[in-house]
């Protein structure tokens, strides 16, 4: 009885349950379904249209849905509502993901019904014989364009039928079918197949490429296809529907068989016709060449060019001289905006392009002759201003004006003082003008600074005392020519000779040289039995030729040149061509030193830090020097500073302190005195180098009664000597060097020297993968000589590190290279610890390998009288990892035998060394690879000193 009672108690709380919460919230949905007796919750329907072009009354919301009701289709005029959406087609109802059907689905809760879309898929028909023009302001179709004709110039119509790209027959309005003529184009036979589905979607394309057609080749010139287009309806100015073309497709490159299609938004309900774009169908560039932009008609007529071509050097229209005026280039105009919307007027120069053998350009920075046409035209036709969309349809003309540049002929000591006087007259009414120089003079000086300065005849100043013909307010841009020519019965000048300048004392403020801040070119000019002297003692720039440059020097030479920076000078920048070269990136014509030869002794030259090369002090990034040659002797160079680890002394043949691409270059370093307080980097090519060399030879002389001191005084201070770079950063391949080097050091501090290097560490980071490029990279090159280094009785804790390579290297990059030099130590200390001597290197970092490398059998390196041979030592193994010295009882630094030895002899053979490519030429050899001269150590210059082997039978001949 109990039980019972307790059942029925429970039952009634459920029920109790069920009716509070029902009458507390009166919304929530019956758990209990319409049947349950209680309550039963009404919803609402709502329709979302999905973008559909328009509306009907009768897709308003329902409201009072009873729950797990259904609703009826909606009708307009008694017929089922079909939704209408361009580009799509209207594919019924869902509500989420789940399609909704009338009649059947129950509603159950506050429900959106959302219109279901589906993009329309529009099969494209290929034209491939009709073309579009512009004429009389309007785009027009020749259907003919293509087409095979007939003697009455009728096209010839084939057996075949139209098809479009599902393979169905194209009718025309009346209903019939449209026979394709016969035309000289073709296509692959996938392209007009039934399996070939060639259409686009609304706002997207399917498939993403096209096939490309072709044409057959007419007297053996190619027809290159270069793009699919179509026509689209606009709207013109008088309201009228006109046709307008669109580029579909991106332009194919060569030999391509597919193209692809471009992200375009499509708005057409109908089917699009492509049409193929040639190279014969393009528009015209008609190119005009005027003497000024004020002049009414052109130089000659206009000449044609098809868009997407680029006018070739050898094509270039070369106006007639004028008196006292030389022509420079071709220059367009166009209008850009700024920041304010205002109209900016621009001058650019149009370079002319330069093909190779198979056709392609080979200069990058050739102008587009597409971008300069549309901007120029656009600018001069603000009102006609052709859309970019349709620059690939419409002829235009372009203008080229003549940019001339004022002619000065110096030939005289007398009209070389006058132009100098002109110059500084100009500067000096501009600096004094407190509203502003007038604008004759402004416009004068500027005339100078473009011009062409023609030395015509060697000018001895007789000593006199000159100053720099242009400062670094006012650097020279244009061109200095100092060259002797022959002209031939055609008009063609021949170069014979250089003019000199001679016999003169420039001297200026903190720049000494003949031509101070040169940002353009000097070509074809010697100087010789000079000074150069500056009489402030802050950083001084001090060259030949120049101070500070931007420009190129192109077959220069110098010698007997004497500099004389003034006493107590910070840094002295000092180069026989140049005190400093500056570059720009991607501009291998500006920071340029080309078929440029130097020879100079350079003596009691003082300065609290030096930096001092045969061609420049210092050649920084982005700079190039190429195909040139330079002899310095050093005799009494001394850098004071012992303070920072940018003081001291840097020397090298070509530059003290390099970041530049140095190819196929020759220098040859010879020191009989010089001292440096500090930091002392010396190299037969280079002193420091974070740039790359490529085919180059030095050789590095300092005799035992060289009167030679380096003393470093901090942590930061390095002595690194090299026969080819002292500190390198850089890259070295396909060079070799000759060291014939013999040191004595007093002071205790690290010295590092090497027989091609003296360090190989660099802190640069190396991202490049390739094994022959990156920082501290040594491939396919060598040394030779001799080498000996005396630690003097007063060292007693230096570390010294000598190699035949490199006294340290810490870099992997490393693969056939080998030296025949020998090394000489000697060393009071009985710490064999602090001697780092080996046959390849001094040490090598923990983490540094080294791929290949070799010494030969009869090497020799003498350490405080004991010798150890070549022979006598093997190539590290798993087996052997301890080196052979330390096996005979050594220390295990005091011979590093790393690499392998082989007969000298062996090093004759190229192929043996340095291996050959994948078409069989010889690797790194003089004369190797006659077919491919940049694989050679060297290229075959007519006056190149070619490298020799001495002793081991391969001499160059």
């Amino acid at each position: 009885m109990k039980k019972h009672i307790g059942f029925l108690l429970v039952l009634c709380l459920a029920v109790l349950l069920v009716a509070t919460l029902v009458a507390c919230n009166p919304n929530t949905e019956n758990p209990l379904g319409p049947d349950s007796g209680f309550s039963t919750s009404s919803y609402t329907v709502t329709f979302d249209l999905n973008g559909a072009d328009f509306t009907f009354d009768e897709l308003g919301t329902i409201d009072n849905v009873k729950y797990g009701d259904t609703i009826p289709e909606p009708l307009h005029d008694g017929k089922p509502i079909v939704l209408q959406k361009k580009g799509y087609v209207f594919k019924g109802w869902t509500v989420g993901s789940t399609d909704f059907e009338f009649g059947v689905t129950q509603i159950m809760s506050n429900t959106t019904i959302r219109a279901k879309f589906e993009a329309k898929k529009y099969y494209h028909i290929l034209d491939i014989y009709s073309t579009v023009k512009y004429e009389d302001g309007k785009y027009v179709t020749d259907a003919n364009g293509h087409a095979t004709k007939d003697a009455g110039g009728n096209p010839v119509m084939s057996d075949n039928v139209l098809k479009n790209s599902l393979g169905e027959e194209v009718k025309n309005s009346l209903g019939t079918t449209t026979r394709v003529p016969e035309t000289d184009i073709t296509l692959s036979s996938s392209a007009m197949g039934e399996n070939t589905n060639i259409y686009s979607t609304y706002n997207a394309t399917t498939p993403s490429r096209v096939s490309v057609p072709t044409r057959p080749e007419v007297d053996g010139n190619k027809d290159n296809f270069c793009f699919w287009y179509y026509l689209t309806d606009y709207v013109n100015d008088k309201n009228e529907t006109e046709k307008r073309p669109v580029q579909f497709t991106e332009w194919a490159s060569e030999g391509a068989t597919e193209v692809s299609v471009r992200s375009v938004t499509y708005t057409y309900d109908e089917p699009l016709t492509l049409y193929a774009m040639f190279e014969s169908d393009l528009p015209k560039v008609t190119v005009e060449y005027y003497d000024s932009e004020d002049a009414s008609s052109p130089l000659k007529d206009g000449e044609q060019y098809r868009l997407g071509k680029n006018i070739l050097e050898e094509e270039k229209y070369v106006p007639e001289a004028k008196e006292n005026k030389d022509f420079n280039y071709w220059y367009f105009v166009y209008t850009t905006k700024d920041k304010d919307d205002n109209d900016v007027r621009n001058e650019q120069e149009y370079v002319f392009d330069v093909l190779d053998d198979d056709g392609k350009s080979t200069n990058k920075d050739a102008t587009s002759l597409m971008d300069a046409a549309f901007n120029s035209y656009n600018s001069a036709n603000p009102d006609a201003e052709i859309p970019t969309a349709e620059q690939n349809f419409r002829d235009v003309t372009l203008k080229l004006y003549a940019n001339w540049v004022e002619k000065r002929t110096i030939s005289t000591k007398d009209e070389y003082k006058a132009l100098a006087q002109e110059i500084s007259g100009y500067i000096a009414q501009i600096e004094a003008a407190e509203q502003g120089a007038p604008e004759d003079v402004a416009e004068k000086l500027d005339s100078l600074l473009k011009a062409t300065i023609q030395i015509s005849g060697d000018i001895d100043f007789g000593g006199e005392e000159l100053q720099p013909l242009f400062d670094e307010a006012h650097p020279f841009k244009g061109i200095i020519d100092g060259g002797k020519y022959t002209e031939s019965e055609d008009g063609e000048k021949t170069l014979e000779s250089r003019y000199a300048l001679t016999n003169a004392t420039v001297t200026g403020d903190a720049d000494a040289s003949f031509f101070g801040y040169v940002n353009g070119t000097i070509k074809n000019l010697s100087i010789s039995n000079c000074t150069f002297a500056t009489t402030t003692a802050s950083t001084c720039h001090i060259g030949a030729f120049a101070s500070v440059s931007g420009g190129a020097f192109e077959n220069c030479h110098a010698s007997e040149l004497t500099f004389r920076p003034a006493q107590g000078t910070e840094l002295a920048y000092i180069g026989g061509i140049v005190g400093q070269l500056s570059g720009t990136a991607n501009d291998d014509e500006k920071g340029s030193i080309s078929e440029c030869s130097v020879t100079m002794t350079v003596s009691s030259v003082t300065a609290k830090g030096i930096y001092l090369g045969g061609f420049a002090g210092e050649s920084g990034s982005s700079t190039n020097i190429k195909n040139s040659s330079a002899t310095l002797t050093v005799n009494g160079v001394v850098a004071q500073n012992e303070q920072g680890a940018s003081s001291g002394l840097r020397i090298g043949g070509l530059a003290g302190n390099s970041t530049a691409t140095v190819t196929a270059c020759e220098a040859d370093v010879t020191i009989s005195s010089m001292q440096a307080n500090g930091t002392a980097l010396i190299g037969g090519l280079l002193g420091q180098s974070a740039g790359s060399v490529e085919r180059s030879f030095s050789s590095l002389t300092i005799r035992s009664d060289a009167d030679v001191k380096l003393n470093t005084v901090g942590p930061l201070q390095t002595v690194a000597i090299g026969g080819f770079i002292g500190l390198n950063e850089g890259s070295i391949i396909n060079s070799y060097s000759n060291a014939d080097i013999a040191l004595t050091f007093t002071k205790d501090h690290p010295v590092y020297v090497g027989g091609l290097v003296g360090s190989n560490n660099s802190a640069r980071s190396d991202s490049s993968s390739d094994k022959e490029t990156g920082a501290g990279a040594i491939n396919r090159s060598y040394s030779t000589g001799a080498i000996v280094v005396t630690m003097d009785k007063a060292v007693t804790s230096a570390n010294l590190y000598v190699g035949g390579i490199a006294g340290f290297s810490k870099h992997s990059k490393f693969a056939r290279n080998f030296t025949l030099a020998n090394i000489t130590v000697t060393y009071a200390t009985q710490n064999a610890d602090l001697i780092h001597a080996g046959f390849l290197f001094g040490s090598l970092g923990n983490d540094a390998t080294i791929t290949s490398g070799y010494y030969a059998y009869e090497n020799v390196i003498a350490i405080n009288g004991k010798q150890y041979h070549g022979s006598d030592y093997i190539p590290k193994t798993d087996e052997n990892a301890d080196s052979s010295a330390e096996q005979e009882g050594e220390s295990k630094d005091a011979v590093l035998s790393l690499g392998t030895p082989r007969p000298a002899a062996d090093f004759a053979n190229k192929e043996v060394l340095f291996g050959t490519d994948d078409e069989n030429n010889d690797l790194g050899w003089a004369g190797g690879n006659e077919e491919d001269a940049s694989k050679n150590v060297w290229e075959l210059k007519d006056d190149a000193k070619l490298p020799t082997l001495v002793d081991i039978g391969c001499t160059q001949e």
